[in-house]
């Protein structure tokens, strides 16, 4: 650990490099699925080994993904996706974002004169945390209407065969462990404040603790029997029933008793839309990524800025490299903050889930998706079991800028799945981690185009994080010498690429090179797991 340098560090003394973890790329015929859940990534996995395409097998695990970590993502939140059609080598986005309820007063969040929020972004603290904490915190959830649609236009199997193995999965309770008691521990005092989400994670009023193996052959688990019936109801009833009917009735019920204005109205006219993804071209590779209010944009535009500050045969080493990235994204966010909205500059611990997948044929999935928060709005809804996202969070709560809020409105996110097809392969990436997906995403995709590294190389190695803020944060693991020249030019932070708290994102990847079908989970986070299928 490169204490000697100078440059503040937040590193652990806990933590050996010797036992930083590393996981393997995947590489099977029948195709890879890559999730931050490996039993939600078998889920996908079975799905290709029975026939169904990746389409069919990322529907699964991201229903199989909100069940098993249902703190970064489920039918409670919004996301989007790209597919990679191998047969025609097209690209196809869906858009699964939410908008504001249409009935919400933009003077029920008024900010406050001092002190700015501890999560995400660094706004002004709004009064009583509404736009963070609780009913009025929600936006419309878009997950159902999103993953219904991507099965419609481009799946091969029905809507029940893809929800039906996340449901067996609800019905058994998630299991505890030490992540999940970390996880939870970190957001019980917010838990604490609604009965419903007490039930659900904390028994007993307790974070939920693993159970030793001395204890006997039974593991504890978390459980969420309303979940288990709202996921039922989903099965039999198809995506719409999440938006009209019974099911939307006890939603709104909920949220108004509650205190929030998402109601009946803003689910009945709630619709996914297939887009066109926006497209660059990056050294020779054709880059496909979401359109319009998310981190694609800015990927796009720090790859540009990349592509004409950095000639990387012409970079004298490692400092210079990090320079010229830091260089890139400071240019992107400066251009997204003026022009797209998002200003600000807090940390947060990670809420988001991403899953790729590739089947046989070649065909891709990146799918992002997210509570925004972790827990989302930290309310579990009393009636149906679904922990709601915190999506007014997105905007700034300050009136007169571009990503104020007001009723209807899309917020601006910064998930950013990404497509990337050249002489690398197709690549399908995407990452959890708020802003720090795009810094991330753009290293593995310029390490690969610009130096040749393969996939597992590339996302193995360490990163830097440049997203907006006044310092850059950056990995122990690229040493002295290359530390102290990046910190001549920007102001460093090292800090370890951990588990928790989450300083860089944790990203997920498949790719199709030749024949080859290749998976890759990022090596930090516990549970995730690329899956192959012979």
């Amino acid at each position: 650990m490169p204490q000697s340098t100078g440059i503040p560090s937040l590193c652990s003394p806990n933590l050996s490099r010797a036992a930083a973890p590393h996981k393997a790329a995947v590489r099977c015929p029948g195709g890879v699925v890559v999730s931050h859940n490996r039993a939600a990534s078998e889920i996908g996995a079975r799905i290709l080994e029975d026939g169904g395409n990746a389409v069919d097998a990322a529907v699964a695990t991201a229903f199989a993904v909100g069940v098993a970590e249902p703190w970064m993502s489920g039918i409670g939140g919004v996301g989007g996706m790209l597919i990679h059609r191998a047969e025609t080598g097209d690209v196809v986005g869906i858009d699964f974002m939410g908008r504001a309820p249409r009935a919400l007063d933009p003077r029920t969040f008024p900010p406050l004169a001092e002190g700015r929020d501890s999560d995400l972004f660094g706004w002004p603290a709004v009064e009583g945390d509404r736009n963070r904490i609780g009913a009025a915190a929600a936006i419309v959830p878009g997950d159902c209407a999103g993953l219904g649609l991507a099965l419609e236009r481009f799946g091969t199997l029905p809507w029940r065969r893809v929800v039906e193995p996340a449901l067996a999965l609800a019905a058994r309770g998630m299991n505890i462990d030490w992540y999940t008691s970390v996880i939870v521990a970190s957001a019980a005092a917010d838990l604490g404040r609604f009965p419903s989400s007490r039930e659900v994670f904390l028994p007993g009023g307790l974070v939920p603790a693993p159970t030793p193996a001395a204890a006997g052959p039974t593991p504890r688990t978390l459980a969420n029997p309303r979940l288990v019936e709202t996921l039922s109801h989903l099965a039999e009833n198809g995506p719409r029933s999440f938006y009209e009917g019974e099911l939307a009735a006890s939603i709104a019920d909920d949220v108004r008793d509650l205190g929030g204005s998402l109601d009946c109205d803003d689910l009945s006219a709630y619709r996914a839309q297939a887009v066109a993804p926006a497209r660059i071209s990056y050294r020779g590779c054709a880059v496909s990524l979401l359109p319009e209010l998310n981190g694609g944009l800015t990927l796009g535009r720090a790859l540009l800025e990349l592509e004409r500050r950095f000639d990387p045969g012409r970079a004298a080493d490692g400092g210079d490299v990090l320079t010229a990235y830091v260089n890139s994204l400071n240019a992107a966010w400066q251009d997204r903050f003026s022009r797209m909205g998002d200003a600000g500059g807090g940390r947060d611990l990670g809420c988001t889930t991403h899953l790729s997948v590739i089947d046989r044929h070649g065909n891709q999935v990146a799918l992002t998706h997210t509570l925004l928060s972790g827990f989302g709005s930290r309310l579990v809804l009393p009636r149906s079991g679904i922990l709601l996202n915190n999506g007014m969070y997105w905007f700034d709560p300050r009136p007169g800028h571009v990503n104020s809020i007001a009723p209807g409105k899309r917020p601006l996110c910064n998930i950013c799945p990404a497509v990337v097809r050249g002489g690398l392969g197709t690549l399908a990436i995407g990452g959890a981690g708020g802003r720090r997906i795009v810094p991330a995403v753009l290293q593995v995709i310029s390490r690969m185009a610009d130096f040749g590294l393969p996939l597992e190389e590339a996302m193995n190695a360490p990163r830097i994080d440049a997203s907006g803020t006044p310092w850059v944060i950056a990995d122990p693991a690229f040493g002295v010498e290359t530390l102290e020249k990046l910190a001549r030019t920007a102001d460093v932070i090292i800090a370890d690429h951990a588990a928790y708290p989450i300083n860089f994102a944790v990203l997920g990847a498949t790719l199709a090179h030749g024949a080859a079908r290749i998976g890759k989970a990022d090596p930090i986070h516990p549970w995730a797991e690329a899956v192959g299928v012979r």
